[in-house]
């Protein structure tokens, strides 16, 4: 038997006495997976043009020149150094395309996509680099970088993304990665590499019992739910008094920047480090992340001048419609807007973020984009960037290797319309 346990109850009961005594007062409770399940949509793949997802959408608006931060597409790009036999590597690729519908999927202007039955062998582009130089070799990543690392995918079209590789002797490879997120967010970025690795290895790879289309219509079905009304209610209840974005200041005004352009900056953790930092915030009863959002919040506070104010926190929120839903690929991003408020206490201000956090979590299924929709109507301009500034929480299960099983990862950007600053946490292996 399964039982229901929300992340307020881990805040609010967090020893395992008051944990069991309020598992014991639950009786007949309907558990999480039978709540789901019973809004999931029979599969019935058709080949029809259906709705992009509320935040597919914002990602396709984004594109606009008219909106503030806009001009660009969300995307994601990545640089591995790898030892393997690139034609398996090609081979692989293509099964996992043939799996996963999302790699098969076209996009339109009219704010539709469409999985195709079937596509051409997808080739894998490799220059030969074994006899050049050093500095051949670095100036061709440079130029690989510069053509991939803000691609725009053009609409009506696919794919949607780019392998390419460089051969550097023997069964070494530098290797390229740029997907336009729309179709395949942070999570599934990992499960591509890790299919793909999988196929690699010989593994059987399993095509998923649904797809995206299927997977819209069980959220529309949860929408008529009680429970998507009650955090419609919730968060509609916070419009009129919920804090501005945190004011950063900005060496050019987000509302005369042309086109975006993204650029890095990284700190990076040794294991040690790593897990020291958890074992502090265990001691502390808080999550890592809340950890990590905390201090964030600090160093926002410090240079806006401000102890209140908001800020998007993405997450990747898969419902759990059907029982294989984490092994498919697809843009599953929600967003919850976090009331921020510092305190003298690092610890108790990063008590009240997890609670705050928390509460917001178990309000999901209302989107933060519809949310972040009234706050621009309260604010009287529908083409500003209403929440720029964004943690990204991506630190996800140790099952989940991603690309390491592949290679080295060398090289990483991302990029999202409407953001100014995102400061995004990952464990690379």
């Amino acid at each position: 038997k399964g039982y229901n346990i929300t992340l307020m109850d881990l805040y609010s009961k967090p020893t395992i006495k008051q944990l069991g005594e309020s598992i014991g007062s639950q009786g007949g409770k309907q558990n999480e997976a039978e709540f789901y399940t019973q809004y999931a949509a029979a599969p019935s793949y058709k080949n029809q043009k259906y709705p992009l997802n509320e935040i597919q959408k914002a990602y396709l608006f984004g594109r606009n020149p008219s909106f503030e931060l806009g001009n660009i597409s969300t995307h994601y790009y990545t640089e591995i150094l790898m030892n393997v036999d690139i034609n398996r590597i090609e081979e692989s690729i293509n099964t996992v395309i043939e799996k996963q519908p999302m790699l098969r999927t076209v996009i339109y202007e009219d704010g539709t996509q469409q999985i195709l039955e079937s596509v051409p062998h997808y080739k894998l582009e490799t220059k030969e680099l074994s006899n050049c130089s050093e500095a051949q070799v670095k100036n061709e990543i440079e130029n690989m970088r510069s053509e991939l690392s803000h691609k725009m995918y053009p609409r009506g079209k696919r794919p949607m993304f780019d392998f390419k590789a460089i051969h550097l002797g023997e069964d070494k490879y530098y290797f390229f990665l740029s997907i336009d997120v729309m179709i395949a967010d942070g999570a599934s970025i990992l499960l591509l590499g890790e299919r793909i690795a999988d196929c690699y290895k010989g593994k059987t790879v399993e095509k998923p019992e649904f797809d995206s289309y299927d997977y819209m219509q069980s959220y529309e079905n949860l929408k008529k739910s009680d429970r998507y009304k009650e955090d419609e209610r919730y968060w509609t209840s916070k419009v009129d008094t919920f804090p501005e974005c945190v004011q950063l200041p900005y060496r050019i005004l987000p509302s005369d920047v042309q086109k975006p352009a993204f650029r890095r900056l990284s700190k990076t953790l040794n294991s040690d480090q790593w897990n020291k930092l958890k074992d502090i915030s265990k001691a502390k009863g808080v999550t890592t992340a809340s950890m990590l959002c905390s201090a964030y919040s600090r160093a926002l506070s410090k240079f806006s001048g401000s102890n209140n104010f908001g800020i998007n926190l993405t997450m990747f929120n898969r419902y759990p419609f059907y029982k294989d839903i984490e092994n498919i690929i697809g843009d599953f991003t929600s967003t919850v807007i976090l009331d921020i408020k510092t305190e003298k206490d690092f610890w108790e201000q990063t008590k009240a973020i997890q609670k705050n956090m928390f509460e917001g979590i178990e309000h999901r299924s209302y989107d933060g984009v519809d949310f972040i929709k009234q706050l621009s109507k309260k604010g009287g301009n529908p083409l500003s960037a209403v929440m720029p500034v964004v943690f990204t929480c991506a630190i996800f299960d140790d099952k989940l290797h991603g690309w390491n099983d592949l290679g080295k990862i060398q090289y990483i950007i991302s990029q999202t319309p409407q953001v100014a600053l995102d400061n995004q946490t990952t464990a690379m292996d």
